[in-house]
């Protein structure tokens, strides 16, 4: 997620927020069959952490790595660590 306009401390409000939102959401397979969706949600400050989309998608990629490390060993996505510098 790229934002303008707000700190770190809102950044990472905002990820958990939705991060939280898209954890809750399950995909129906087939009729009774429910599979729960996930993604791993980093987050970039614009001009702040890059000004093109090359230098916006480093820290998002480095959050989402650090994102799923930390879900994989404690299986919660909303306290893994923002990407950021």
């Amino acid at each position: 997620m790229v934002l303008t306009g707000c700190g770190d401390e809102e950044a990472e409000q905002k990820r958990v927020e939705l991060q939280n939102a898209i954890d809750v959401v399950h995909f129906e397979a087939r009729p009774g069959r429910r599979i729960p969706l996930g993604m791993s949600v980093g987050t970039a400050l614009y001009p702040r952490d890059g000004d093109s989309y090359d230098a916006l998608s480093q820290p998002l990629t480095a959050g989402c790595i650090a994102i799923k490390r930390t879900a994989s060993s404690t299986g919660d996505c909303s306290r893994a660590p923002a990407a950021g510098p």
